[in-house]
């Protein structure tokens, strides 16, 4: 992927304002589908092969160059203006800004402490997007008893005066569940949430690989008719929209950790590191509707 000029948003800075009633990231529960995954043979992307939303005149539905781009090199915390770091509580875990912050190497690092109370790091941007592909470089903590994540949620109708939680709440999730990581060895979930039901949804994807071994590039494309999970530019799983349920809405993008006894086996027994490296938008061509 070409590398283009990073489009600055509105906003800046973090947000310590009292957003109790923020919950980012839903647990998902009922039924899933499954399947193995070998990252280095994995299906290619259905747009490879001029499959698109639209029609076989658009092979490449997606802009050449991101119009978002972040590499949380060493001093974001101070001139970073695309994410408000979440200070106040999350899914029973407390959120800080100093953990969620850049280390010495230009990763981005979210800790969730070990044992209680339980301590974690969030953002979400501060504007929101439409259809696109959003890839990112990622490598989850090695440490089980914590959920490291990348997701989409119409959390705040920014159009609109009212305080956050007005939006649709409609979600597309990557989550890592720590504890599932072994030796060549780990999985994946990624679900759909929309009101009124919890899980439109749900697939936890068996990988042959660790994904907290190294880096990889991780991401989904949001489209008008499905939503693409893929790793490596490989596919994993895609959901097709129904009359049940169709993203239709704006959305922020949220990475967090957190942990909880029940789903996310936790709270880890020492800290636990997310680390991300870079993040990149690419905007669904307007071309291709």
């Amino acid at each position: 992927m070409v590398v283009g000029v990073l489009a600055m948003l509105d906003g800046c800075g973090d947000d310590n304002s009292d957003n109790s009633g923020v919950v980012t990231g839903t647990e998902s529960s009922g039924d899933s589908e499954s399947a193995t995954v070998d990252s280095g043979t994995g299906t290619s992307s259905p747009w490879d092969s001029g499959d698109t939303a639209t029609g076989e005149n658009c092979a490449d539905p997606f802009e050449v160059s991101p119009t978002v781009e972040d590499t949380f090199d060493i001093g974001w915390s101070e001139s970073q203006t695309l994410w408000r770091r979440a200070s106040w509580m999350q899914n029973g875990t407390q959120m800080s800004a100093e953990r969620c912050a850049e280390n010495a190497d230009g990763f981005l690092e979210q800790t969730v402490l070990a044992g209680e109370p339980f301590s974690g790091g969030s953002m979400q941007s501060r504007s929101e997007y439409g259809y696109g592909r959003w890839v990112a470089r990622l490598k989850p903590s090695s440490v089980p008893g914590a959920l490291n994540s990348m997701f989409t949620m119409d959390w705040d109708d920014m159009t609109t005066a009212e305080t956050d939680g007005d939006g649709s709440h409609e979600e597309i999730d990557i989550e890592f569940l720590t504890y599932t990581f072994g030796a060549k060895s780990g999985s994946v979930h990624f679900a759909v949430h929309a009101p009124p039901l919890s899980n439109y949804f749900v697939d936890d994807v068996a990988l042959d690989f660790n994904p907290s071994d190294e880096f990889h590039e991780w991401g989904f494309d949001v489209l008008p008719d499905r939503i693409v999970w893929h790793v490596d530019g490989n596919e994993l799983a895609t959901f097709i929209y129904d009359d049940t349920v169709t993203i239709t809405g704006l959305y922020e993008l949220f990475f967090n950790s957190w942990t909880k006894e029940s789903w996310i086996n936790g709270p880890p027994s020492e800290n636990a590191v997310y680390q991300i490296d870079w993040v990149r938008f690419y905007p669904f061509r307007d071309d291709c509707r």
